[in-house]
């Protein structure tokens, strides 16, 4: 397939068509197709492959030397869209087709959350036994459905970003931006839980004096 897509590869650069064309009335790509006794798609997948495998190594060096050890393995599909896709968005396909289970994370994080239905409240504290089979009350559900769909808007913008950019989870320094951007809401819940326990102690304090 590599040999197949290079000898085009290399007979376009050439100028094959013209002599070819001149010649015997044939393109180069039929030309090669004859000459190894297969199809003229075979031939143009074979060259999209090579060149899919030339865009990875240059993306991730050494890739190209896994794939003729075997070691690594892509399929036709997988090369066409890497060379199909814009330069800017390669490293993210490419990081798709390598690690596809980055993007079962966050389907398996997508799930609709429905409060209507009384699920156990995800809490963002450590003390996650206190609310295993905690429901929340029907007259606090009104501001704890908005708190949740607030967390699913960020949830869904958070889970379209990165899906849309897997390289995110693989890129030594793009997991720095990843991580720098995940300190803003997590320090905030930090702040949260602070001021929760800082009420909870006033009140306590109150009690005990009362």
């Amino acid at each position: 397939k590599i040999f197949r897509g290079n000898q085009y590869t290399l007979a376009k650069k050439s100028g094959g068509d013209h002599g070819d064309n001149h010649h015997s009335g044939k393109k180069t790509c039929d030309r090669i197709a004859e000459e190894n006794g297969v199809s003229r798609a075979s031939v143009l997948r074979a060259s999209h492959y090579t060149r899919g495998i030339d865009i990875a190594d240059n993306l991730s060096p050494g890739i190209k030397q896994k794939v003729f050890s075997g070691e690594v393995k892509f399929t036709n599909e997988e090369m066409s869209k890497l060379v199909q896709v814009s330069a800017e968005h390669r490293s993210d396909v490419l990081a798709q087709i390598l690690h596809p289970e980055a993007l079962e994370v966050l389907e398996s994080a997508s799930a609709e959350f429905e409060p209507e239905k009384a699920e156990p409240v995800p809490m963002p504290t450590p003390q996650t036994e206190e609310f295993r089979c905690y429901h929340v009350p029907d007259e606090f559900m009104k501001v704890y459905k908005s708190l949740s769909r607030a967390t699913e808007m960020m949830k869904n913008s958070w889970k379209k970003t990165l899906k849309n950019n897997p390289s995110y989870f693989t890129d030594p320094e793009k997991q720095k931006v990843l991580r720098f951007a995940m300190q803003r809401p997590a320090n905030y819940l930090t702040e949260i839980e602070t001021y929760l326990e800082k009420a909870l102690a006033e009140a306590l304090e109150e009690e005990k004096t009362a």
